[in-house]
């Protein structure tokens, strides 16, 4: 076990992430840097140079290619909080006491954030190195303010870069981020659709909801129009789940059935009509030939509608009579995909507002700052990680400040670059860090003696490893390291201080700091373990909200919007994202065993096959029920949302009698009985029942592990 376990942390040092690179922001970034030393030759300055550059540096960590207005609402925060750092730490410079107090309510700060997000939680990080690297320097007020105007305009040029082509790109992220989309379900079509799996492109859909987060009160025709298809998108990913199943269903119980082949040409159609989409949506090109896909959908469509089901079994007629429906659904909706790719106008469109985003500012805020006040106790894993950042931070910065040298500040800054709220990120930044640093030195050292130093080699090395940092250095931490360290020693050499008197400081420090960051963290850990209960419990909470409001559909005065029901669904998507990354964590950290792994794996599967089941229940409502089948399902609703609750309350800690949780299978038994012989609404009684036995496993596997917890506690 131990050597598996070792084998996954080398694995994971090694790891280099194709998908994040991008080209463009890299290539923004390298421009930036550029014409910021550009700037400081033509004023004859290279201290002044050097200061935009680092204002340049803290802005392009926020740069991506998401949705401009995201882009450029945390490039202007980013640029905002270095000018007000470069500031303060420039002021409290001279005052020693005064600069560690404001860099440990910082560093607590940029702790705490990660309650929020955990993008927050990097700008916190480059915020604190920002202010740890001025405070080192002593200036008077009025030189202060000039290096944060500088600096400011460093983010500026930054900005420009990044968010030049807004007005005549507006939404090219948006349409990127759906293209993409509807690509990734045409790819569903081809699955084999297992149970025990996360439902296919849950991950696509959580990326496309984020991108267009940004436009949710867009009120303009095209903002709508892109809301619309993703909601559109959403209903046809529910039908193409359900109806290869139903296909796999079909030809499993009845060999041979012409319907199969009928059914699987109607999703090689779909596939077809969904890749036409996806060009349609970022080159707004091929939309007759969409049509015709959507013909040959229809006919297909009557193939199955006009098949003779007499001669089936009364089980085979209801599983056929489910893949119809399932196909005149996603008929109408692929014809209505096709229309709002193809138009900018507001005809025909369907509003998916986002409740959260419009709420007023007002009430935003109380639910902020009710999120600081909830977190704020040692409970709360933001608050620990915040604590121990701050503790730390402050220690390494007396340290720095004792060493006496003129890099001592790197000490700190380290320790706030390694210093994670997990085990897995600290551990695997810090290698990272400290070997990335000292390759990085040697590298750019030996380069600095090789190359002459005129103003032209500098310019174009500082650019090269500027690119060489936003592009391949974020697949992989530790050439981000390298490239960092190849810029600072470049940095250094342009203010005519020796590369030598470079390496030997900014090595020792660096693997100080992480070697601090790192023995803090095993002093004072924040264990996964002990959090991964409560993740769990927050996933099964969004599950029970999310099959209330699907269940209100078929409950008389119970139902939903469909915004609701999107933003629920949306949640429990993010909490089941939550949930595995806190797994792969824990499977990580020191003391995790063959009983964790099938404890989570069985966990997994059971959650798995019960938010397929919720799945293919709200693809196939709402079901036509009488007052009588409504109070039966009623009593299967409650007794599902009583067992979800139970298990979230045991899993937080609380001691649940074995007698308050409902028994599952009666109640469905009682449901099943509404069937009779005609048989109506198959998927609904086949779903209810995969819903039972997944939360009937899934509860065996949290009672066995919590009084296997007690016993080990005794």
């Amino acid at each position: 076990m131990a050597v598996a376990k070792s084998r996954s942390l080398w694995a994971n040092l090694f790891t280099f992430d194709r998908s994040r690179l991008d080209l463009w922001v890299a290539s923004r970034s390298a421009m930036a840097v550029g014409i910021a030393l550009m700037i400081g030759v033509w004023l004859n300055s290279s201290t002044i140079g050097l200061i935009i550059v680092m204002g340049v540096l803290n802005a392009c960590f926020s740069d991506n290619s998401d949705a401009y207005a995201f882009r450029a609402k945390r490039m202007t925060r980013a640029a905002v909080i270095t000018a007000l750092l470069v500031f303060l730490a420039s002021i409290s410079s001279a005052n020693f006491y005064l600069s560690l107090v404001l860099i440990t309510l910082i560093a607590f700060a940029a702790g705490y954030v990660i309650i929020f997000d955990t993008v927050l939680g990097e700008l916190g990080v480059v915020a604190m190195s920002t202010f740890v690297v001025f405070s080192a320097h002593k200036v008077d007020p009025a030189q202060a303010l000039h290096l944060s105007l500088f600096a400011l305009l460093g983010a500026g040029i930054q900005m420009v870069l990044a968010l030049a082509l807004w007005p005549l790109r507006r939404y090219r992220p948006e349409r990127r981020a759906l293209s993409k989309f509807f690509m990734d379900l045409s790819s569903l079509c081809d699955l084999q659709f297992k149970p025990d799996e996360i439902p296919g492109g849950s991950a696509q859909s959580i990326d496309t909801q984020i991108n267009l987060g940004a436009i949710s009160q867009d009120v303009r025709p095209e903002g709508r129009r892109y809301r619309s298809l993703l909601t559109q998108g959403e209903r046809l990913r529910l039908g193409i789940l359900s109806l290869g199943r139903l296909k796999n269903r079909i030809d499993r119980e009845n060999k041979g059935n012409p319907s199969v082949d009928i059914i699987a040409d109607f999703l090689a159609m779909e596939k077809m009509l969904l890749q036409k989409v996806s060009y349609i949506i970022t080159h707004e090109q091929k939309v007759q030939e969409a049509r015709e896909y959507l013909k040959a959908l229809e006919v297909d469509l009557a193939k199955v509608r006009d098949s003779d089901f007499s001669n089936q079994s009364v089980f085979m007629k209801v599983v056929l009579s489910d893949a119809l429906r399932q196909m005149e659904n996603m008929v109408g909706q692929s014809r209505a995909v096709i229309e709002l790719a193809a138009r900018t106008t507001e005809a025909g469109m369907v509003e998916s507002e986002r409740n959260e985003n419009a709420r007023p500012w007002r009430f935003r805020f109380r639910g902020i700052w009710a999120t600081i006040r909830a977190n704020f106790t040692f409970h709360s894993p933001g608050f620990r990680h915040a604590l121990r950042l701050a503790i730390c931070v402050a220690v390494a910065e007396i340290v720095g400040r004792l060493l006496a040298t003129e890099r001592g500040y790197w000490v700190p800054m380290t320790v706030a670059i390694v210093l994670k709220s997990d085990y897995s990120s600290t551990f695997h930044r810090g290698l990272l860090r400290m070997g990335g640093t000292i390759v990085g030195l040697l590298l750019a050292t030996v380069l600095v003696t090789v190359l002459p130093m005129e103003p032209v080699w500098t310019l174009g090395l500082m650019v090269f490893f500027a690119f060489l940092m936003r592009w391949v250095g974020r697949a992989n931490y530790g050439i981000f390291a390298i490239s960092v360290s190849a810029v600072v020693v470049l940095l250094v050499a342009m203010t005519g201080v020796p590369p030598k008197n470079v390496i030997w400081d900014r090595g020792f420090n660096t693997v100080l700091g992480g070697v601090m960051a790192m023995l803090a963290y095993l002093l004072w850990p924040t264990w996964e373990k002990t959090q991964l209960s409560d993740v769990v419990a927050r996933m099964l909470d969004t599950y029970r909200k999310s099959f209330r409001a699907t269940a209100g559909l078929s409950l008389s005065g119970q139902a939903v919007s469909i915004a609701e029901r999107d933003r629920l669904r949306q949640q429990s998507r993010v909490a089941r994202a939550e949930y595995m990354a806190s797994m792969d964590r824990y499977l990580y950290e020191r003391g995790s065993t063959d009983k964790d792994r099938e404890f989570l794996a069985g966990i997994t599967a059971a959650g798995n096959r019960f938010a397929h089941a919720m799945v293919a229940i709200e693809s196939a409502s709402p079901f036509a029920l009488d007052s009588h089948q409504q109070s039966i399902f009623a009593k299967f609703v409650q007794d599902i949302e009583s067992t979800l609750q139970n298990l979230s309350e045991a899993l937080r800690g609380k001691d649940v009698a074995n007698n308050e949780y409902p028994d599952l299978r009666i109640s469905f038994v009682e449901l099943e009985k509404m069937r009779g012989e005609e048989g109506r609404h198959g998927l609904f009684y086949d779903e209810t029942d995969r819903m039972t036995n997944s939360l009937n496993t899934l509860r065996e596997f949290v009672l066995q592990r919590l009084q296997q917890n007690r016993l080990e506690s005794k």
